[in-house]
């Protein structure tokens, strides 16, 4: 007959099985808020109308019913995957066109000014 755990032990491992138990819930919960989003998206409610009614941001709504997000960061990888598909330059070949090859840091003693002849 197995050793019996310190009690302390055993409040530990149920309260890891109560948080593995309402991950599972939160999961399935989510599930079922982004179906409901998805059937008011097909209803003709647009996201930001849902995102108000669940006092949830647009991108977690859009998150939550499995569409892209939207902002500054999926726009800027959206014109690079365009750029590259399209065969444009990428920014940093773009940035050398323009200000040339870079440089070396100029030595400390080319930063002197020259001794004054007196």
């Amino acid at each position: 007959m197995p050793a019996e755990q310190p009690p302390h032990i055993t409040s530990v491992m149920i309260a890891a099985a109560d948080l593995e138990d309402a991950e599972f819930q939160r999961d399935r919960l989510a599930l079922l808020c982004g179906e409901a989003i998805r059937q008011a998206l097909v209803a003709g409610s647009t996201h930001a109308a849902v995102a108000r009614a669940a006092n949830l941001s647009e991108n977690e709504v859009r998150r939550l019913a499995g569409t892209p997000p939207i902002g500054p960061a999926v726009l800027e990888e959206v014109a690079l995957l365009s750029a590259v598909s399209l065969g444009l330059p990428s920014v940093a070949e773009v940035v050398q066109l323009v200000d040339g090859p870079v440089l070396a840091e100029p030595a400390a003693s080319d930063l002197r000014e020259p001794d004054a002849a007196f």
